[in-house]
């Protein structure tokens, strides 16, 4: 990784963030950058293969084509981005801090140049404050020696956060990136992030209040599966899939299966990842094979008794 824009940012939620750049010379940032320690892609699965399964790892990837459509993550990581730009210097590092407690929670690094940026998104904790052998940002003194205990600490004429390795206010986390993102740049189009690889999944729900998006999402999925107008298409468009309650005047359908949903996190992880993307295994998949596991399912809902559906419940198909 070699950064060369360090960010530091306060998120409350998406329209509540304070993101600042830290003022910090070029030569200390490229020193800084051989610190960070290589981030592991080691068991990373597809977030659209992911959608389809009950399945909930820690790592995962997005690829983002042209036509498809966004996941959950992108319009905050968007929102982020183009922060970044207008973010104002942070000077003076006394600023992170106050009477001992962090004022921000993120750590922004940017490797940026004509074609390419790169932005890896990583948490500041309260283990960061006056930390020994940790790559700290000093305060800044204007022709002053800086007064710091540690053997080394140098001098500074520059109004800039120096990064030493060495005790001060601040750590900058140098492993456990939580997400990071890609944009590159074709003729004269605007900047798209094409690529998410998210390194730990639930904790960058929480840092970034995304369960509550997840739940979001869920009635979005539902709605669309409720839309008899323009239906959602399975086995090469040869299936719709739709939603519907025996009974509508009792109950709306949508409200039926989302307080089920909401009951377990499986659930919602799933059914927030689903996106009507053409690549997506249940959108090709044969209708004979379908057909199988639907009747694998009836056969599992007449024979179990610990079943928490039934059998009127299920699915149903038509035209043969």
């Amino acid at each position: 990784m070699n950064i060369n824009k360090i960010f530091l940012l306060n998120f409350n939620d998406t329209n509540d963030f304070n993101i600042k750049q830290v003022a910090i010379e070029n030569d200390k940032v490229v020193s800084f950058s051989k610190s960070i320690k290589n981030i592991s892609e080691y068991g990373m699965k597809n977030y659209f293969d992911l959608a389809e399964s009950l399945e909930n790892p820690k790592k995962y990837s997005i690829s983002l084509g042209e036509n498809d459509e966004k996941t959950y993550h992108i319009d905050l990581l968007e929102k982020i981005r183009s922060s970044l730009d207008e973010a104002d210097f942070l000077e003076n590092i006394e600023l992170a801090v106050d009477n001992g407690k962090l004022l921000y929670n993120i750590a922004i690094y940017v490797e940026d140049d004509e074609k390419y940026t790169g932005i890896y998104i990583y948490e500041i904790k309260e283990s960061h404050l006056l930390r020994d052998d940790f790559y700290v940002m000093k305060i800044p003194f204007t022709k002053q020696k800086i007064n710091l205990k540690k053997k080394g600490a140098g001098t500074t004429n520059e109004k800039l956060a120096v990064v030493e390795n060495v005790a001060g206010s601040v750590g900058l986390p140098t492993e456990g990136c939580i997400v990071s993102f890609f944009k590159r740049k074709k003729d004269d189009e605007q900047y798209k992030i094409y690529k998410v690889k998210v390194y730990d999944a639930w904790k960058f729900d929480d840092v970034f209040g995304k369960v509550e998006t997840r739940k979001k999402y869920v009635r979005f999925t539902l709605e669309k599966f409720a839309n008899e107008e323009n239906p959602i298409k399975i086995a090469n468009d040869a299936v719709q899939v739709v939603f519907k309650n025996e009974d509508e005047e009792t109950s709306n359908v949508v409200d039926t299966v989302e307080a089920v949903i909401m009951s377990d996190m499986k659930l919602v992880k799933t059914f927030s990842n689903f996106h009507n993307n053409s690549r997506r295994k249940i959108k090709n998949i044969e209708v004979s094979r379908l057909r199988e596991v639907l009747n694998l399912l009836k056969d599992y809902v007449l024979n179990n008794a610990e079943a928490n559906f039934e059998l009127k419940n299920g699915s149903v198909t038509t035209n043969g």
